[in-house]
Parts: C-alpha cells; sequence; structure tokens
C-alpha cells in the first residue's frame, strides 16, 4: 500500500491505529498479558470509541488486502505465529470487546 495513503488511513481510523501500536508493539508482553492489560485500563466510553472505530474500518470499502496490510502496518504482531491472519484477529477482538463492554464502568 502507499505511504500516502496509508497515513490517510492512519488518520481515519485513529483509535484504531492508536490502540494497535499502543499494545501490539515489539516489546508486548505474551498476548495474555497484553489482553489483561488491555481490560486493566479499559473504560466504557473509551472501549466505546475504539469498537466504534473498529466497526467503520471492518465495514470499510477497502479491501481484504488493504485491511490486512493496515493492520499489520500498526502493529508488531507475527500472525503466523498464532495461527490467524490479521482480519481474523481483529474480528476476534472485536468479539472480546463486545463481550468485555457491559463490565466496564464509565
Amino acid at each position: 500500500m502507499l505511504e500516502e495513503k496509508m497515513s490517510l488511513l492512519i488518520e481515519e481510523f485513529e483509535e484504531l491505529s492508536e490502540f494497535l501500536g499502543g499494545y501490539f508493539h515489539q516489546d508486548m508482553e505474551p498476548l495474555e498479558e497484553v489482553w489483561a492489560e488491555i481490560v486493566e485500563n479499559a473504560n466504557r466510553k473509551n472501549t466505546t470509541i475504539l469498537l466504534n472505530d473498529i466497526d467503520r474500518f471492518l465495514n470499510s470499502n477497502l479491501s481484504h488486502i488493504e485491511k490486512e496490510e493496515f493492520i499489520k502496518e500498526n502493529c508488531d504482531l507475527y500472525f503466523p505465529a498464532i495461527n490467524t491472519t490479521p482480519l481474523e484477529w481483529l474480528i476476534q477482538m472485536q468479539i472480546e470487546f463486545k463481550k468485555l463492554l457491559p463490565s466496564l464502568k464509565d
């Protein structure tokens, strides 16, 4: 994907980009610990904003390949090691956040 287009997408999906880069970077802990940290720091407002960004991203007109490139560009997960694709992984994260949302405080 062209660098200019990626920059525009990072602006358009800012919450998602910040979430991916903020938690899934080269110095991250094992995924279970990352998820525990996410849950510990989560609140209803920010999780709702992030979920809205994930929904917009998944429902956007971007191609499957462009979506996967965006996810890979914004986080440092090696998807073959976790036996999934970037898009499948993000959809699973979306599901987990939707399960988490009712238990979060404002």
